[in-house]
């Protein structure tokens, strides 16, 4: 009853369907909301991002890359201007760069992040995503999750079944 069927079936005026194929897009939407509100916190985000650890690779990862800008790319551009660029003065012109990586990733961290939060609703991109994930997907990602869970669920609700059924039975004899 959850998944299928998949499309709305009837006869007559009658009409099923699965309750998640029937509501995916409302549900897609809830959880779309909840997830911005509740789930992702662009503040976490930020300050996990703007974390020295994070900083520090960050930083690690330009002085690889401006070494080997000095050291192979330069100098095969500009091989004239290179001779003049002992290992002292690129150690020093390196120095020079990655003191200013240092003070600005910070900064420039902060702001491509603004950008992110006023041109990247995480609430519509959640919300696109499980509107377009198939149910039958959406089916097996919940089996394989909570396969015992719903074996339980069916035995209470047979037994339940089952109980009410004895009582409806025995009212129905005793009442005659």
């Amino acid at each position: 009853m959850l998944f299928k069927p998949t499309e709305a079936k009837g006869f007559g005026f009658l009409r099923w369907q699965g309750i998640l194929p029937k509501r995916q897009d409302v549900l897609a939407e809830k959880i779309g909301v909840m997830f911005a509100e509740e789930l992702f916190l662009s503040g976490d985000l930020k300050r996990r991002i703007k974390h020295p650890d994070n900083i520090n690779r960050f930083t690690e990862f330009v002085e690889e890359k401006i070494d080997y800008y000095l050291r192979i790319d330069f100098p095969a551009r500009y091989p004239f201007a290179s001779m003049f660029f002992g290992q002292q003065r690129r150690d020093k012109i390196k120095y020079d760069l990655l003191e200013q990586v240092q003070i600005q990733a910070p900064i420039i961290v902060d702001q491509v992040l603004e950008q992110l939060d006023e041109h990247i609703k995480m609430e519509d991109l959640v919300t696109d995503r499980v509107t377009v994930l198939s149910t039958d997907k959406l089916e097996q990602i919940l089996n394989t999750t909570l396969r015992k869970d719903m074996i339980i669920v069916g035995f209470v609700a047979a037994f339940c079944g089952f109980f009410i059924g004895c009582i409806q039975t025995t009212l129905i004899l005793v009442l005659r």
